[in-house]
């Protein structure tokens, strides 16, 4: 199995508490990410993503100019160690609906970052590496089985 770290973004793009979420997307657009870390110091305080920018401030008709990203984004946030199995976060995001996942050291405070987008680069390469027909039959099977019927979220 492969452990997570062999996937995870190492440059943190994250936002303070007291930002805007105009400043939020600005950064979220500089860097072409679909989520920024929200941090209270070196702490994880949150994470905001488009989904966040969507359903909290667009859809609420706030004003992102003044609205604190603080005050939207998502407290509740699922993080994993970084020795955690990449098998397991892509099950972990999968049931939990979610595309971003926080990667944290022994304190808790973030050292890296994986999106849906990472899993699919990570499965990519492995069906690359797979050329004997065989082997790729056991490999699709085993994804078949990981992926399951459920409807990906979007």
């Amino acid at each position: 199995m492969t452990g997570i770290n062999a996937i995870m973004n190492t440059e943190l793009i994250s936002v303070a508490t007291d930002a805007s979420v105009t400043d939020a997307v600005a950064r979220m657009v500089e860097h072409n990410c679909g989520a920024v870390l929200v941090r209270d110091g070196g702490a994880l305080f949150g994470i905001f993503s488009e989904r966040d920018l969507l359903t909290r401030v667009v859809a609420a008709k706030r004003d992102p100019d003044s609205t604190k990203v603080s005050e939207v984004a998502t407290r509740e946030v699922t993080t994993v160690d970084a020795d955690a199995e990449l098998e397991d976060c892509f099950e972990l995001i999968k049931r939990g609906g979610f595309r971003h996942l926080p990667i944290v050291d022994n304190a808790g405070l973030p050292i890296g970052m994986v999106s849906a987008r990472d899993f699919y680069r990570a499965l990519v390469v492995r069906m690359k590496a797979f050329v004997d027909s065989s082997a790729m039959a056991a490999q699709v099977a085993g994804l078949a089985s990981i992926l399951g019927d459920e409807a990906w979220p979007r």
